[in-house]
């Protein structure tokens, strides 16, 4: 849902994702969805409803069997060569578990300088890739002494700020977050929704957040997108949503959480 003047960054049209085999089985069906520019999209449901399927159909991770996906007008469904390079240069996705999209024989520092190195020319072991790696853990709150660690001696949260940092280095224009804080306690919650807050505030990308937190998507996100067996069952702004749903699988969402209230990581961040 986009304004009417301000063009979709990300426009998904009737997307349908089947899975072959001996049982073929449609885990996304005609499913639409479109996010303007630095906007924050929550896109909600169960478990096996669609969500991070639909999610990977953006960068090409999961084929999409019908319907277009379109990044700031390019058509980039299923996307191969140059489409493929424009995903890779304008999208980037974090996902739940950083350990498994984090390779465990690269020390931290190589593995962001790796990424700023392709990002910007330049020689991984160059001053300016240093300098560069310094500066993103400064931006996601890491002590530069975290460069000389390896994955398993990083915390959850430390992990996942590491993976937000390679992201943030590439400058994409859109980051596709997959249930990033699931797996973390409460404190930790904190200091990763704040952290992406600020960086979006200050680098202005769009943000498509995949979540079964009711919580997190209502202090995160402008508009809300529901999901249910693989539809599309609610797109709109995320109070009006939460405040007078359309259908009664929104509101069994909304009845199953005890709490919504806006403070829970603004405190914990404290």
């Amino acid at each position: 849902m986009t304004s009417d003047t301000t063009p979709p960054l990300l426009d998904l049209r009737s997307v349908d994702v089947t899975y072959g085999g001996a049982k073929e089985f449609t885990a996304v069906r005609n499913a639409s969805l479109t996010i303007a520019p630095g906007r924050t999209v929550g896109l909600v449901g169960e478990s096996g409803s669609g969500k991070s399927t639909l999610a990977r159909c953006v960068v090409g991770l999961v084929r999409a069997s019908s319907g277009s996906v379109h990044l700031d007008g390019e058509d980039v469904t299923n996307p191969r060569g140059p489409a493929l390079a424009s995903v890779r240069k304008n999208v980037q996705m974090v996902f739940q578990d950083p350990r498994s999209s984090l390779n465990p024989r690269l020390d931290i520092g190589t593995t962001l300088r790796e990424v700023i190195a392709v990002t910007d020319d330049v020689d991984r072991g160059s001053p300016q890739a240093r300098d560069t790696a310094v500066d993103l853990m400064a931006r996601v709150g890491l002590d530069r002494a975290l460069l000389n660690r390896y994955p398993h001696q990083l915390s959850g949260g430390q992990l996942q700020r590491v993976a937000i940092a390679r992201a943030v280095a590439r400058r994409p224009r859109l980051m596709l977050l997959d249930e990033v804080t699931a797996s973390l306690d409460v404190s930790a919650q904190a200091t990763v929704l704040n952290l992406l807050r600020s960086l979006q505030e200050a680098s202005g990308f769009a943000v498509l957040l995949i979540t079964h937190d009711l919580a997190v998507v209502r202090y995160m996100c402008d508009e809300m997108v529901v999901m249910r067996r693989g539809e599309v069952v609610e797109h709109g702004a995320t109070g009006d949503v939460m405040s007078e749903p359309r259908t009664d699988y929104t509101r069994s969402l909304l009845d199953a959480i005890p709490s919504l209230g806006r403070d829970r990581w603004r405190s914990g961040a404290r």
